[in-house]
């Protein structure tokens, strides 16, 4: 693969779970999974979020018992350049997509609230997919393309064939918080 081949990773950077006074944010192994999948076959990856700067994590996608947290999840919190990287994510206004092969929308249920209004992360996807680029989102990271638009206007998934798999933690966001996580209508 091309060394000059970019991806781009966007996390929420919302960090309240409703009005419940709970944290939430993005799970950390739906973004350090893709994060190393993406780096081991060559490519440079940037992470940005919402707002740029610390990206919040669901403190429930974080083990306390380092020995049962996944392969992925401890590499990543053990490199220091990928750590500075979710630290200092981008704001997603300042990227530019015209430079990433592949975008990918970690999920988290923070991104139920920040990923469908920002215009931002919308237009990116949408320019990033004119281009031909992959695009990519697990459980609520889909949440990220309700906004998204080709040139034409339509819908980004209007009309194309796309593959769906759904093994997010059930209605409303997974045991204990439906209700707290807002729904969205699907995107013809």
């Amino acid at each position: 693969m091309s060394s000059d081949m970019k991806a781009l990773i966007v996390v929420t950077s919302h960090d309240q779970l409703g009005n419940t006074g709970r944290k939430t944010g993005f799970y950390f192994d739906e973004m350090a999974h893709p994060y190393w999948a993406l780096v081991d076959v060559g490519l440079a990856v940037d992470i940005a979020s919402i707002q740029g700067g610390a990206a919040p994590h669901d403190p429930g996608s974080l083990a306390d018992d380092p020995g049962k947290r996944p392969p992925a999840v401890t590499r990543f919190l053990t490199a220091p350049a990928a750590m500075a990287k979710i630290r200092n994510t981008l704001p997603i206004a300042d990227v530019d997509p015209d430079r990433y092969a592949v975008m990918f929308l970690p999920g988290g249920h923070g991104t139920m609230w920040d990923f469908p209004q920002s215009e931002a992360l919308a237009e990116a996807i949408g320019r990033a997919y004119e281009r031909g680029a992959v695009i990519g989102a697990v459980c609520h990271g889909p949440a990220g393309l309700v906004g998204a638009r080709r040139a034409d206007g339509r819908p980004l998934g209007g009309g194309t064939a796309h593959q769906q798999l759904h093994r997010c933690r059930g209605a409303g966001g997974g045991a204990g918080r439906d209700g707290a996580v807002p729904a969205r209508e699907p995107v013809a």
